[in-house]
């Protein structure tokens, strides 16, 4: 899975993670992955480009979406919908 290679890439990369937990769940018609890490978080606005961008571009090309949370841990809340070979 491309998107979670590239969110944990990001967590080490950027918010020098120790810790990732990935959270996948068959919800019906649609697959959520919630990816929370314990790096550092950001002091002002996310920024999406590259990897994030990326990665939403991904999420809508399959009816999917992502949201970025920074509360006590970043976290990346992806979902799209079922059907097909859908390599995200």
């Amino acid at each position: 899975m491309e998107l979670v290679h590239e969110a944990l890439n990001n967590a080490i990369r950027h918010g020098h993670a120790k810790k990732i937990w990935i959270t996948l769940k068959d919800q019906g018609p649609t697959f959520t992955c919630c990816i929370k890490n314990d790096g550092d978080l950001p002091t002002g606005p996310v920024e999406e480009k590259g990897g994030l961008k990326n990665m939403r571009q991904r999420l809508a090309y399959y009816d999917g979406s992502l949201a970025v949370r920074r509360e006590s841990f970043f976290e990346l809340d992806l979902s799209w919908t079922k059907g097909g070979f859908r390599d995200v």
